[in-house]
């Protein structure tokens, strides 16, 4: 015998209530949609809101389902039916949903580098440095999406403590995610 779940996610603000007052609730629309799709899967299938979508689009395959009528939305919800999560991604390895704002210079010393080590068929190091939340990793992560398919960024951190040289790469940190490879 087999259990057939059904899931629904949607993403969007909610009101819960604090567990370590006795209060264990969650409410608001995002969950009232959550409900709704659960409702309407079939067993053993995970459909997500259309704002979840766009969230982990990368990430996974889905399909668009035609749009449902669902209690107590005015309009029809816009939903995918989730069929497999794509192998090699981080978790978190997505297109920030927000666009980069302010960082033009910053990006045109990217690609100048990535230029360069193209043009001269040779290895080129950009180092990104800044203060925590900064958005070095936004950034990055940034100019890697707008490379599409034309070169293989490899990424490492390094920690900042350690015995005798700090900022050593960690290899057991590193990393490479392709977007595809150098001309």
């Amino acid at each position: 015998m087999s259990i057939g779940c059904r899931i629904g996610v949607n993403t969007g603000e909610v009101i819960a209530g604090d567990p370590a007052a006795g209060e264990a609730f969650v409410t608001g629309d995002a969950v009232n949609v959550a409900a709704r799709l659960e409702q309407v899967a079939e067993p053993r299938q995970i459909l997500v809101a259309e704002s979840t979508y766009e969230l982990v689009r990368d990430a996974v395959e889905a399909i668009r389902l035609e749009p449902l009528t669902a209690k107590g939305q005015s309009d029809p919800l816009r939903a995918y039916a989730i069929v497999g999560i794509r192998e090699g991604l981080a978790g978190h390895e997505r297109r920030a949903v927000a666009p980069l704002v302010g960082r033009d210079a910053e990006l045109d010393v990217l690609r100048f580098a990535l230029d360069v080590a193209v043009r001269e068929r040779s290895a080129r190091m950009v180092a990104v440095l800044g203060s925590a939340g900064v958005g070095k990793t936004r950034l990055l992560e940034e100019f890697g999406w707008s490379l599409g398919h034309e070169a293989t960024l490899l990424h490492c951190r390094c920690v900042s403590y350690g015995q005798g040289i700090t900022f050593w790469p960690s290899p057991k940190r590193f990393a490479a995610r392709s977007h595809g490879r150098a001309r």
